[in-house]
This record gives structure tokens, sequence and C-alpha cells, in this order.
């Protein structure tokens, strides 16, 4: 472990800024791309009753056993000047690692003093620290706005990264700009972030000048969303999935003072839906993961709010997820499941957060990443769930590395197989193919990439492949009047429990294809009944409580049925 000293003065950082200096093709990345580093800004324990000094020192504790499980570095800066969330107890992280057996020269303490732009501890997240790759995988960059407080040039000059400062284009407040109001697909395509002083809710395309020419944003979509951040509700798990906040109101205690989040939450998923398709062109889909609810003890003096218990604040470090926790059952239980049903071959870790649920935030708000040197860029349209019967599927992706890449393989079997069938895939500049020779109906294909650069470096697609790896079922040519199984396991509703309408996601069917869908209630009457060509069904009027939605092909054929709660 090592503990080095930093007594440090802001005008002669501010000098190794590379001030301005616009980026060529920047990209910036995804969380799920690989990391080699995570920094944390130490505050000290809160001293009330409720929190205890285990509790207090979790999140530093489980992110460094995490960061040495997955062999990458923990930077923990530490200073006596760092106040940001009232009464303090100091305590000697050093001593806590060592007490705790975590020794390792992966871990690095940073003291620094004298540096009033670190005062605002414990929140790594919204200080910089940007990640940007010029020609999407070349030279990275460490960059923040002119106007956020910044930790990044600490540790790009620990590293020795290049730092750049982004100028604001529009006077919109800090919190726009911070991190946790910061989410990407790491192809360009989009960010989403929670409106602030001065923006309106909606799609900005081109995005805002600093996006575009410092981040290679193509749009931005400004949603409502809950607190200031859009990670306080959204997460994105890959370029396609996302998970959700769920408030119900009996989540809801007498001291909330708004009590209908939920509206916001679903008029934001609305505008996503409506306005942004994936890098590959395709449709999103959105898991709702409930909040624990507010929780509100006087004697302890411990509060916190329902729309701060989020377990979608929680942070990707290669192949380990930590997921936040409030020590309430089942909810906690219940995300960790979430998540390990969304993301499989990742291990999962809950990471106890109600003292920072009640500052707004989670191991999110509290941690920021380093990106890995020369990475290894793989953009890949998955084939999804269930696919017609043929003679061959091809297997495209896009795949890029400064050094150059040397090998793209494809590995594939049949679900069940116990050895992979390994595939050279065919180059033409930076396009790679392969194609899986056609099964039988009723088979199940796993398969994933992998690809090694020059340097000897080598990433896999999805990233914790062989242990989670993308998944298809082959069936007979499917005609609308064809009913397939496994379509109907997988028929989802958007949101649910919902009001005025919900959005049906049927899997291996165009969206246009029509359909009807008759709802029913818990006694067996048919109350609403209609023809769509789109997935929008009008539940406007019903009234609260459950009902049984029949999905039925045109020529009268069962699709699947699914329950939906009416609010």
């Amino acid at each position: 472990m090592k503990k080095l000293l930093f007594v440090l003065i802001l005008i002669g950082l501010a000098s190794l800024q590379l001030w301005a200096q616009v980026p060529t093709v920047p990209r910036a990345p995804a969380e799920w791309e690989e990391i080699r580093g995570v920094v944390m800004e130490v505050e000290p324990m809160r001293s009330h009753p409720s929190v205890s000094f285990d509790e207090a020192v979790e999140p530093y504790v489980k992110v460094a056993r995490a960061c040495i499980n997955e062999n990458i570095a923990l930077y923990c800066i530490t200073s006596d000047t760092i106040d940001d969330l009232g009464t303090l107890k100091p305590f000697d992280l050093d001593t806590v690692f060592s007490n705790r057996g975590i020794v390792s020269p992966l871990i690095h303490i940073l003291d620094v003093d004298n540096l009033e732009s670190f005062t605002a501890a414990p929140w790594s997240r919204d200080h910089g620290m940007f990640a940007i790759y010029e020609n999407e995988t070349g030279a990275r960059k460490l960059a923040d706005f002119d106007i956020v407080a910044s930790t990044q040039t600490l540790i790009a000059t620990t590293l020795g990264i290049p730092s750049l400062n982004i100028p604001t284009s529009t006077n919109t407040g800090q919190a726009y700009y911070d991190g946790g109001n910061w989410l990407c697909d790491g192809h360009h395509t989009f960010n989403i972030a929670n409106i602030s002083h001065g923006i309106q809710p909606g799609l900005q395309q081109p995005a805002k000048p600093d996006f575009t020419n410092y981040m290679g944003i193509q749009k931005t979509l400004n949603v409502t969303g809950v607190g200031i951040h859009v990670d306080y509700w959204l997460k994105m798990l890959n370029e396609e999935t996302f998970v959700v906040s769920y408030i119900p109101q009996a989540n809801y205690n007498p001291i909330d003072n708004k009590t209908d989040h939920q509206v916001d939450i679903d008029a934001s998923v609305a505008l996503i839906k409506q306005q942004l398709t994936s890098a590959f062109g395709r449709s999103f889909t959105f898991h709702q993961i409930r909040n624990a609810p507010t929780y509100n003890n006087t004697s302890l003096n411990t509060t916190y709010l329902t729309a701060d218990a989020s377990y979608t604040n929680s942070l990707i470090l290669n192949k380990t997820v930590l997921v936040p926790q409030y020590g309430v059952q089942p909810f906690d239980q219940d995300a960790l499941d979430a998540y390990a049903a969304l993301m499989p071959g990742y291990t999962i870790t809950g990471i106890l957060c109600p003292q920072y649920a009640q500052a707004g935030g989670a191991i999110h708000c509290i941690t920021h990443e380093i990106y890995a040197d020369e990475p290894i860029y793989i953009k890949h349209a998955w084939i999804k769930d269930t696919v017609v019967i043929a003679p061959q599927f091809a297997i495209n992706a896009t795949i890029k590395s400064q050094s150059g890449i040397a090998t793209a393989r494809l590995y594939w079997k049949t679900e069940g197989s116990a050895s992979w069938t390994t595939v050279p895939m065919l180059a033409s500049g930076a396009e790679y193919t392969a194609q899986i020779p056609g099964q039988p109906a009723g088979t199940t294909i796993v398969y994933y990439i992998s690809a090694s650069n020059n340097l000897g470096k080598s990433i896999s697609k999805p990233f914790v492949a062989p242990a989670g790896v993308y998944k298809f079922y082959i069936k007979q040519g499917l005609g609308i009047a064809e009913t397939s199984r496994e379509v109907a396991e997988k028929i989802t509703l958007y949101p649910n429990p919902a009001s005025g309408k919900v959005t049906v996601t049927i899997p291996g069917l165009d969206r246009h294809t029509p359909i009807l869908i008759e709802c029913y209630d818990i006694s067996g009457h048919k109350v609403r009944a209609r023809n769509l060509a789109e997935r929008d069904f009008d539940i406007s009027g019903l009234a609260s409580g459950t009902y049984i939605l029949r999905i039925v092909f045109k020529d009268g054929t069962l699709c699947g049925t699914v329950p939906l709660t009416v609010q």
C-alpha cells in the first residue's frame, strides 16, 4: 500500500492543464468498458449513533477489495480540509485497511493539504476526470469543465495523464456538467442528462458544442428525472439495457415534500423511447428496480428520502458490479437479484450506503473510474432473443485499437455443450465478420467475441465472457399465426404499475406488426380491447387494481398473457 503526501497549490496544478485543446475524433467511453483504477475522496465518518464505524468505512473497504480482485488500482484522496457533510469523526484509512487485511500495492492513499478544490468530498463523481480517447482508441485525456470543482488535476499529475479543461458553451449551472449527470453509450450516439438552470427537456441535436467538440457526442437528451443528476434514477448496463428507479406511493413518508417522482421518471423514460434509439438503431429495454422506502428515525438522527435511496446508483468495475444497499429488506436483496439476472457472469456485491443517501448519493456518486490505456473498442449489434431458422447467422463487429488488432475470434456453441467452436473473424479495415452455421429449430446458441491487440491485451464482448454470453433461440419461420413459447415468456410491460398508458414489448416481433390487446379484470370480465399497430395501450379511466393483458395475433392465435397493475 502506497501512502503519499501532496502539498499542492492550485496555480501550479492549473498550469499543467491543456486549456481548451480540442481532441481529434474524441470518444467518451461507456461505464461497462475496461478501467484501470478508481478514485475516492475520503469523507470521514459523521458522528451520529445510527452509523457504526464499520458501516462508515464499508464503501472504502469493499471498493478496495473489489479493486484488488479486479487487479486495478484504488486512489483514495484524504485531507484535513475535507468537510462537506457536517460533523466529522476523522479516521486513518491506512489503519482501516491494514486492520481488515487489505494490504496491496494497488491501494494508494494520497494525503492532500492546502487545496481548496478538494473540500467537496466525498462526491468524486462530480469532480472532473471525464475520460476522452482521441481517434476513438488513441491518446487518453482526463477532462473537466471550467465551472466544475476538479479533483482530476491531482489524479492527472499522479498518473501522468494529460488534462483537458473544457470551456462551457452556456451558463447552465454546475450540476448540469457534473459526472453524475453524464450517461453515454461509448459509441458517440448520445448522452442523457437531467435538466438544469436554463435547460429545457427535449432533444438537442447536434449536442451542445462542448459535448460534441470535446466528448464526441452527437446528441443530448435532457430529461426531468429525479434529483439534480441522472444517476439518481437511471443506469445503462449495456448499449440497449437500462435499469430505472421505481418509486411507488407506498415508499413515501409524511416527511417527503414531493410524492410524485414516478410521474417524472415515467415521462423521462417515454421521452427516451420517443427520441432515442441505440447505436444499432434498435429500441431499448427498461427494467424497474424499486427504491428503498423513505426512512426517518429522529431518535437516531437518521433520515433519507426514498428518491435518494436508489439502486441505480451502482458502479461497474470491469467484471464486478457494486450495488448500493440501505439495510432494508426485501428491497436490498431484490436489487441484487435484479442485477444478477440482468448481468450474468458479473460478480454482484452490495455496499451499505444509508449515510450517503442522507446527503443525496450512493456508491456511484462517491467514486470515479480511471479508464484503461490502449483500449480495445468493440461495437457489436448482438443477435437478440429469438430468430428464424436460417442457413447461417452472420456475426459482425467493429473492432479497433491504437496499436492495431492482432486477432479477432468468434466463440460459439449450442447451449449445454461442453466445448466452444472457435471461428477466426475476417477483417475489412475495422469491420470484422464470422458465421455461425445454421442449426435445427429449437436450438439455443450462445456466443461471444474476443479480440487481442498488438500489445498483447485481450478483451471480450460481453466483457465477462465466457461467464456471461450472448444468447439466441432458433425457431421455425415465424408467421404471425405461430406462437412462440419463448416470446410469450418474455413479454414485458413498461411501466408496471402504470397509469394512463402502458407499452407492450414482444421480443422477436416487429413493433409495427398488428396485434389485439385485451384487458381483463380479476373477475375475468373484459374491460377493454384495442387493435394496435404500435405498442402503447391506453389504460386511462381504469380503476386501480390488478388486470390481465391478453395479447393475440391478428388471426386469433394467442401470443401470451401478462399481469398489469393500474395505479
